[in-house]
């Protein structure tokens, strides 16, 4: 049996190092994607991972560590978006540019990781396919106030969700969030 690869974005985070400490506890080899570099490299060094910094925001940065896991292991078998921000403004007081860094974080990052993995994950063989998690927010699904922002983005992650995991499918790509 192969041993499982993943890449996790926001891995220095605390839904990112949990879960990559609970992979690494498995025996999966890992990619851990984070900006905080110092923490990254601390957190890659006890899991004996593959550190990569980015910049989430970056569909090129995105793209490098799909890359980097696919080099580096020679397949991908699951990816995760821990990559969050959150920003409690009400609407009328959040400026424009505030509501496209929060959209860029959490919708753009996670459109990214699904462009990039899908490609590799097609092409897995033995087994084939894989698996992407985002990470949503219960603001996305219920009523919070000053949330608008962040619900309208993890609206979207979820919206991503459903359509990406209906077109992957067939290719055996499972595409699921969680909303904490």
């Amino acid at each position: 049996m192969t041993t499982p690869v993943h890449l996790i974005l926001g891995a220095t985070g605390a839904i990112g190092s949990t879960l990559a400490r609970l992979l690494g506890a498995q025996g999966a080899r890992l990619v851990l994607a984070a900006r905080k570099a110092d923490a990254l490299h601390a957190l890659a060094e006890e899991l004996g991972a593959t550190p990569v910094v980015i910049d989430a925001t970056s569909p090129v940065d995105i793209e490098r560590a799909v890359e980097v896991t696919a080099s580096t292991h020679g397949r991908m078998d699951g990816a995760a978006n821990c990559v969050g921000s959150l920003l409690l403004k009400p609407a009328h007081l959040t400026r424009p540019e505030e509501f496209d860094d929060v959209l860029s974080v959490n919708l753009r990052s996670a459109f990214s990781l699904v462009r990039s993995a899908t490609r590799v994950m097609m092409s897995n063989s033995e087994p084939p396919g894989g698996s992407i998690v985002l990470v949503a927010s219960a603001a996305a699904r219920i009523g919070l106030a000053n949330h608008e922002a962040i619900a309208a983005a993890k609206g979207g992650v979820i919206s991503l969700t459903l359509s990406a995991a209906a077109s992957y499918a067939a290719k055996q790509v499972r595409v699921n969030c969680v909303a904490p």
